[in-house]
């Protein structure tokens, strides 16, 4: 397996607009639900607060933060 492969994929939806979609991400990543919404720490991370990679999930349509939860994770083949 490269690298450069994308191997699960998550879920989510808004629990504002009610929302559904789905991101594809690598090996090394770490998706986790929060007090404040759904952390992506990259597999790329500096460790650093500002790191650029690191990112705070948000609603595409509604553009919220807290309100965004993780619905499933899955493989991808």
């Amino acid at each position: 397996m490269k690298n450069n492969e994308k191997v699960f994929a998550v879920e989510f939806e808004c629990n504002n607009c009610g929302y559904k979609w789905k991101e594809e991400f690598y090996r090394g990543d770490r998706v986790t639900q929060c007090w404040d919404g759904v952390r992506i720490q990259d597999h790329r991370c500096t460790g650093k607060r500002s790191c650029p990679y690191c990112r705070i999930v948000r609603c595409p349509i509604c553009d919220v933060e807290k309100d965004v939860k993780i619905l499933d994770r899955k493989p991808l083949l």
